[in-house]
């Protein structure tokens, strides 16, 4: 300001002294304007310095954001492996049962497969054994009715009789269901030879102990096929099971059983001993009876032990 004046003053004249104010008037205005600049280009400067902080804490705040998002999604990535881990196992874990599974199947095909022959070589037995039977009993026919010739051309009648009785005609299947043709389906005459066969016993086993054994399930029911001295039971598998409690091993079917041990006289006969009829097979109790698996409708039950003609008695004991 003091220059200013300074100029002012020292004007030559009026002239110049207006010359001098409208140049510091000039000056004025120019130094207003540019001060009017710097003023707006600080606010300006602390408007875009504010922007700047603004947007700077923003970015700031966006980068924790990506840095929380990094976690979680590293978190998430580490959750997604571990599972797809887990899935390789229950994967490798479900590819062994169904391995498993597999030859599971494979084994009972097998199984089913051999039960299917076992069935088919039963029937097979079944019809042989039948087939047997009506043979025996188409035998036994034709004996009787060449003993009734015989007895009518010489007429002894009462010899006649006697010769029939041992071939008396039966019916019945191969599981023992069989009757005499007399009235209360017994035969009180053996069909088997005598001829003094009494073998020794080899084992210590009473044959009694053998009897009271199986006259315990007397009742129970008789099963085609089965070995069940409760649940049910065929005549061979009744005789089987019975036997195999006092440690003696036999053969499952009826004819098998025929052949094992030694051949008895039916006189001889003592509890204990196998009596073997064509297709069916008792245990004798002694006195004339056999306790057996008899049929579906009687179950295991006594009866006569000539009630169908015998074909051979065994002793195993």
């Amino acid at each position: 300001n003091d220059s200013l004046w300074g100029a002012l003053f020292s004007a030559e004249g009026l002239s110049d002294f207006l010359n001098r104010i409208d140049y510091v008037e000039s000056v004025y205005l120019y130094d207003r304007d540019l001060l009017d600049k710097y003023r707006g280009t600080v606010e300006e400067v602390a408007n875009l310095k504010f922007e700047v902080e603004e947007e700077e804490a923003e970015l700031e705040e966006i980068e924790v954001e990506l840095e929380n998002q990094k976690v979680v999604l590293e978190d998430t990535i580490a959750v997604k492996q571990q599972e797809n881990e887990d899935f390789a196992a229950q994967l490798a874990s479900a590819q062994a049962l169904a391995n498993q599974y597999a030859a599971t199947i494979a084994e009972q095909n097998e199984r089913i497969r051999k039960e299917q022959e076992r069935i088919e070589e039963e029937e097979r037995r079944k019809k042989a054994e039948e087939e047997a039977r009506k043979q025996a009993e188409a035998d036994a026919k034709k004996k009787k009715k060449q003993d009734s010739t015989t007895a009518d051309s010489t007429g002894t009648t009462s010899s006649s009789d006697s010769g029939s009785s041992d071939s008396r005609a039966w019916a019945g299947d191969d599981s023992g269901s069989g009757m005499s043709s007399d009235a209360d389906g017994e035969d009180d005459t053996p069909s088997v030879p005598s001829g003094g066969m009494n073998p020794g016993y080899t084992t210590g086993i009473s044959g009694q102990d053998v009897v009271n054994y199986a006259c315990q399930f007397i009742g129970n029911p008789y099963v085609y096929g089965g070995t069940s001295l409760t649940e049910g039971t065929d005549c061979s598998g009744f005789t089987q099971s019975v036997f195999a409690h006092f440690g003696i091993s036999l053969p499952r079917t009826s004819y098998e059983q025929s052949t094992v041990g030694q051949a008895v006289s039916y006189e001889n006969a003592q509890p204990g001993d196998i009596i073997y009829y064509t297709g069916h097979v008792g245990i004798y109790m002694g006195g004339g009876m056999i306790v057996n698996a008899s049929t579906p409708a009687t179950g295991i039950k006594t009866q006569s032990a000539t009630y169908r003609p015998i074909v051979t008695i065994r002793r195993v004991l």
